[in-house]
C-alpha cells in the first residue's frame, strides 16, 4: 500500500503500546481527501507469520491513533 499515486502526504509514525510494538509503523496519509491509517499486519515485507502477529498491539495502536 505504499503506492505514491494513491496515498498522499504519507508519513510513518512509530508507536509502542502496553502490549509492545505493532507489526509495522503506522502510515498516515490521505486517499481521495479522506484521512487514513494503514498498518501492515504481517510487516511491510510480509515477514511475520499469522501465529506471531501481535494482534493486541496492532489493535491498540490503531485505536490510539
Amino acid at each position: 500500500m505504499d503506492n505514491p499515486d494513491i496515498l498522499k502526504d504519507a508519513k510513518d509514525i512509530e508507536v509502542t503500546t502496553e502490549y509492545g510494538q505493532p507489526s509495522s509503523p503506522l502510515k498516515l496519509g490521505m486517499i481521495e481527501g479522506v484521512e487514513v491509517v494503514i498498518l501492515a499486519r504481517h510487516g511491510r515485507e510480509h515477514t511475520i507469520p499469522p501465529t506471531h502477529v501481535n494482534y493486541r498491539a496492532n489493535i491498540m495502536a490503531l485505536k490510539n491513533i
